[in-house]
């Protein structure tokens, strides 16, 4: 037993998947038995295995080869909840104080949903998607169909000095009937009860079982400090801005949650969020991020169950480089939270970009339900589609994610792909155009820009928009292969050879570049195409796919043209849609192809 607790310690440390703990587990308990008999076998100088004795040994082989494979199978995450009653808890009304209270009742809003997704049998709208109903004019039925709510919460709140009045209301979205009402006038240092008791009795209203564990869950109260907690609040407003300022605001804020309670999980986690988000976004020193290790494991040490600290702790494991593990942790902040949006979208993109296109699906269609008016949420369930070739499917989402944001350029972009890939290059084109018409730097737009040119042969317009990109990036990769393909084509040989060099000595140092799903290994199968290296340029695009990165835009790419026709290239393609097929199939099975 002492190796299992030591693969069960390694595994845990290094963020392994608990099938490497599992598998030998299933192996052990299948193996003593047989390991007993023959050991008595031996002892009692019995040489020959009976008929009996082989049975005893294949049935436990057998058992063994069918756990180890459940737990194979098993480590494929558990897919999102089905979908159950969705309730949309609206921004409460802020009737006292001032605008400088405003972050008080959007505080309350989403004590609320955070509290209610913990509710099992539930689906909760995400914060992201009800707070952009703040103020409307909107009935509540209209705001219902559009989140696809079955109920909606609603209410007020009134602070003044040390008493808080919060009204709450329930109404049947379907029906616009009140279910239930209720005003709680109590000192402010009954706010967190008060939380409680709105969730427990939404729950109890909408006829949810509340099991004994949800029931202490809902009831403990994650700070015993209404400063601490109105701290922590203020923070998370200015952290849900996502700017510079604000970002650094909501650090000084949840710095000084702490300090009014040392154990205050949530404000761990929420400190060690906006330090990983500094480093991401806003120029933080890399220490931000070891800062946010430390921090999110102080949470999660606090409060085992905070799936806000799970979050937190992906977001810092994945900003490390450690994908595996942002993922494990992602994936237990989920386990903790169905209804956490963000989460859901965070391993639906991360499981995208390690090329795994259907389990990306199944999440990213759960952060969609849960945040149904976000467009960026809906093109990334697109996006899924069209990896997969399910173009029908992905034009549906884009159309619903373009409805959304017209002028956003990323659903744009996939459907520009889909129309080259159709034989529609102008309006792959035109597309492309009005996105850079509006933001004439976007780089994905000028990079598709570029492409389409190549496709069409226009080496001049082609060359110009790989030039403007390769001018903004101080990166070797896919631009620059594309210009020197370009400058070729104009007869420009001494630059474009320049270029190439370059390129391949930029690509073969980046130490990511057989990450599972990089473009790295596809751009330099691009260049070493590109200068008639072609063993080389076949060993990289095998690579490439066999790491899981998938463009279905390389059938057209005229960079491989030197390539396309060798026997190792066409078995390379094949089984890369082997694999994608695989994955079409588990979509079919899980009814997901619609």
């Amino acid at each position: 037993m002492s190796v299992l607790g030591a693969v069960n310690l390694f595994s845990s440390k290094y963020g392994l998947p608990r099938q490497v703990f599992d598998l030998p587990l299933v192996l052990l308990a299948c193996g003593l038995p047989c390991a007993l008999v023959s050991r008595w076998r031996r002892a009692g100088g019995i040489a020959k295995v009976g008929r009996g004795e082989a049975a005893f040994y294949g049935a436990f082989g057998l058992l063994a080869v069918i756990l180890a494979g459940r737990v194979i199978l098993a480590g494929r995450q558990a897919s999102p909840r089905a979908p159950g009653q969705t309730i949309a808890v609206l921004p409460f009304q802020n009737l006292g104080g001032g605008p400088a209270d405003e972050y008080f009742s959007d505080g309350i809003t989403e004590d609320v949903i955070v509290h209610l997704s913990r509710v099992s049998g539930l689906n909760v709208i995400s914060r992201t998607s009800v707070m952009a109903y703040k103020k409307t004019a909107k009935n509540v039925r209209d705001i219902a169909r559009e989140l696809g709510a079955t109920a909606v919460c609603e209410g007020s709140v009134r602070r003044a000095e040390d008493r808080v009045r919060v009204v709450g209301q329930l109404v049947d979205a379907r029906t616009d009937r009140h279910i239930w009402s209720e005003t709680y006038d109590r000192r402010m240092s009954d706010l967190l009860e008060i939380q409680s008791d709105l969730a427990r009795t939404i729950a109890r209203e909408l006829r949810v079982r509340l099991s004994p564990e949800e029931e202490k869950r809902l009831a403990r109260r994650p700070t015993e400090s209404l400063e601490a907690y109105t701290f922590y609040i203020q923070g998370r407003e200015r952290y849900y801005l996502y700017t510079a300022v604000d970002n650094a605001a909501a650090v000084d804020l949840f710095n000084k949650a702490i300090e009014a309670d040392p154990g205050f999980a949530a404000a761990y986690a929420g400190l060690a969020d906006a330090l990983a988000l500094g480093w991401r976004s806003y120029g933080y020193p890399e220490s931000a991020v070891d800062e946010a290790l430390r921090l999110s494991d102080k949470a999660v040490g606090l409060d085992p169950e905070s799936a806000e600290g799970f979050k937190a702790m992906g977001l810092a494991l994945e900003s490390k480089g450690d994908e595996l593990g942002g993922l494990n942790a992602y994936y237990k902040a989920a386990q903790l939270n169905p209804n956490y949006g963000p989460v859901a979208a965070n391993i639906g993109t991360m499981n995208f970009s390690r090329g795994q296109y259907d389990e990306a699906l199944v999440w990213l269609r759960r952060a969609a339900d849960l945040q149904p008016n976000v467009s960026r949420v809906q093109a990334n369930v697109a996006l899924q589609y069209y990896s997969l070739g399910f173009d029908r499917q992905a034009v549906a989402w884009l159309e619903r994610a373009i409805a959304l944001q017209p002028q956003s350029p990323f659903p744009n972009l996939i459907y520009a792909n889909i129309d080259l890939l159709a034989g529609r290059v102008e309006a792959a084109r035109e597309r492309v155009h009005v996105i850079l018409g509006a933001l004439p730097d976007d780089r994905s737009a000028l990079y598709n820009a570029g492409f389409i040119e190549l496709v069409s042969g226009d080496w001049k317009e082609a060359a110009r928009h790989f030039g403007r990109l390769v001018e903004e990036t101080g990166t070797r990769g896919l631009p620059y292969s594309g210009l020197a393909f370009a400058l070729q084509k104009l007869g420009q040989k001494e630059r474009a050879a320049t270029i190439l060099a370059e390129t391949l000595e930029g690509l073969l140092s980046d130490s990511g570049i057989d990450l599972p799903g990089s473009p790295g290994r596809y751009a330099l199968a691009q260049a070493y195409a590109l200068s008639g290296r072609k063993e080389e340029a076949l060993g990289s695009l095998e690579r490439a796919l066999a790491g899981g990165y998938h463009d279905r835009t390389a059938v057209l790419d005229p960079l491989l043209a030197g390539i396309r026709n060798e026997p190792r290239f066409r078995a390379a393609v094949k089984t890369a849609e082997a694999r994608l097929e695989r994955m079409r199939d588990r979509v079919r099975k899980l009814g997901l192809e619609k």
